[in-house]
Formats: C-alpha cells, sequence, structure tokens
C-alpha cells in the first residue's frame, strides 16, 4: 500500500501543470468572428480587424463599409434635423416680428409716474 502512494505522489510531481494561456485556432476564432459580426456587428468588426489577419483588406474593408456609411448617414440626419430646427425657430420668429407680437413689444414697461416741479426759493436772489 505504501508503494502504491508513494508512487501516485511520485506521478503528482512529475506532472507538467497546464498552460493557463490558450490560443484558439484559426477555425475557431473564426467561426467566432462570423457570428459576431451577425449578431454583434461592432464587436464582429472590432474582433475580425485584431484577429483575422489572413482576411484579404478589401473584403474587410467591404465587412466595414455599411458601419461607415450608418455613422456617416446618422451624423447627416443630425445637420439635417438640426439645420431644419434652426430654419424653423427663425421663420416663426420672423412671423411674429411681422405681426406686432415680437418680444420686445410684449414686455410690460413702468409707466413713468407724472412728477410736477416746483420752483424753489433761491436765497442767493440771483437765478
Amino acid at each position: 500500500m505504501r508503494a502504491h502512494s508513494a508512487k501516485t505522489a511520485q506521478r503528482k510531481r512529475t506532472r507538467v501543470p497546464h498552460s493557463t494561456s490558450y490560443e484558439l485556432s484559426y477555425e475557431t476564432s473564426t467561426i467566432i468572428v462570423v457570428l459576431l459580426l451577425l449578431f454583434l456587428y461592432p464587436v464582429g468588426i472590432i474582433l475580425m480587424w485584431a484577429w483575422m489577419h489572413s482576411w484579404p483588406t478589401w473584403l474587410k474593408f467591404l465587412i466595414t463599409l455599411p458601419l461607415f456609411l450608418g455613422v456617416l448617414a446618422f451624423f447627416a440626419a443630425l445637420l439635417f434635423v438640426g439645420s431644419f430646427i434652426g430654419k424653423m425657430r427663425f421663420e416663426n420668429m420672423m412671423q411674429q416680428r411681422s405681426h406686432g407680437n415680437w418680444y420686445y413689444q410684449q414686455t410690460i414697461s413702468p409707466t413713468p409716474l407724472p412728477i410736477t416741479l416746483t420752483p424753489t426759493q433761491n436765497t442767493s436772489g440771483t437765478y
């Protein structure tokens, strides 16, 4: 019994520790990238550019093009909506001004109180 436990102990000591750094095979990383491109497009784009060095650059640009065009269209829409809102504000302001409803005409200004000045007597005798 003791010999058996000594053998087991010797086997445990000579065992090579497993490496904690795992490297994905090309097939596995390709499957991951393709699935991410289908389901989480932006993450798939990032991993495609990081992992897929053997893919042709033109293909990576072609796959990235919809994201680039989408971002470009988003900013163009923001610019269009912003200019439209600014134009509507300007037209509204001009319409109010032409109808006499301008802001400055609508503000209430205090009416001046009538002040009567009475001549005071000059003690020096000269005016």
